[in-house]
């Protein structure tokens, strides 16, 4: 068998993965500051109203790139374990065409398969099409298919695109409450300057004395985490935080190229029990 290509290939898109973690934390940290607008001295208004507003984001171009190299690298690691397992002559007269398949669609992956079925055992077979993100249920986000989505985006010239995403924790609180109740709404979704973060709106309270004045408390709690873009089989466009992306990539691509390095040796008779080499690489996966 060739040389073993996929496991610095492996090794360095985990590298790359902790780089990336390291720096989101980094991020998270970051100073994210919000203006605060009110009508509350305009007493001609029977309601009040407050606002957040967010002035600036973090920047995640770095974050994009990191991303992007980690996902070049593991997607690389699965394309050389199918280089090493494909017949010295088929490399030599069809060597752009030697790839691990990745479809979306059973048309699609029957389409490729015609010509490079007799290229491979039956074990090695059973492992592309178990692979396949179209086998995965209508609800479920197959990670090798955000693994090929991943890749094709910052392959062809654009960045993936990571973003500071506001998730709502809780209401805006006012104290006291007014009488008449609160209507607040909090942004859950990418948050981009001029965004409004979050806004309250409640009754003008009513002084029932000559230049009664009154003084509330209008708090609000603000939470972030860091996502990615992704469009699944459906074409639905989602935000998944890229820490989760990573940890489900990571594990399975360790799978599969373990399985089809291990495929290949059943169908020529020469399996053993995993290398030590292997394991470590599974360890590695596994640290995020």
């Amino acid at each position: 068998m060739p040389q073993e290509s996929w496991v610095p290939k492996l090794h360095r898109g985990f590298e790359i993965r902790d780089e990336l973690r390291d720096y989101l934390v980094e991020q998270a940290n970051a100073p994210r500051p919000a203006r605060y607008e009110t009508n509350a001295d305009e007493h001609t208004n029977r309601r009040v109203w407050a606002q957040w507003v967010a002035e600036t984001v973090p920047s995640y171009e770095r974050a994009a790139v990191l991303l992007g190299d980690a996902i070049h690298n593991l997607r690389a690691a699965m394309d050389h374990a199918v280089w090493a397992i494909t017949p010295e002559a088929v490399r030599l007269a069809y060597p752009r065409r030697v790839a691990f398949p990745l479809h979306s669609t059973e048309k699609l992956y029957k389409d490729w398969l015609k010509s490079r079925k007799s290229w491979y055992g039956p074990t090695v077979l059973a492992v592309f099409e178990w692979a396949q993100p179209y086998a995965a249920s209508a609800n479920e986000i197959h990670p090798l298919h955000i693994l090929q989505y991943l890749s094709n985006t910052d392959k062809h010239q654009l960045l993936n695109v990571v973003a500071n995403n506001q998730v709502n924790l809780a209401e805006i609180t006012v104290e006291p409450k007014p009488e008449g109740g609160v209507v607040s709404s909090v942004n859950e979704g990418v948050v981009e300057p001029g965004t409004v973060l979050a806004r309250v709106e409640f009754p003008r309270h009513e002084a029932k004395s000559p230049g009664e004045r009154t003084s509330m408390d209008i708090k609000g709690v603000f939470a972030y985490e860091q996502v990615v873009r992704y469009v699944d089989i459906s074409e639905n466009e989602r935000w998944l935080p890229v820490g989760e992306v990573m940890n489900r990539i990571g594990p399975m691509v360790v799978e599969a190229v373990g399985y089809v390095i291990s495929a290949d040796l059943k169908d020529r008779g020469l399996y053993t029990e995993p290398s030590a080499t292997t394991d470590s690489v599974q360890s590695d996966s596994d640290s995020a």
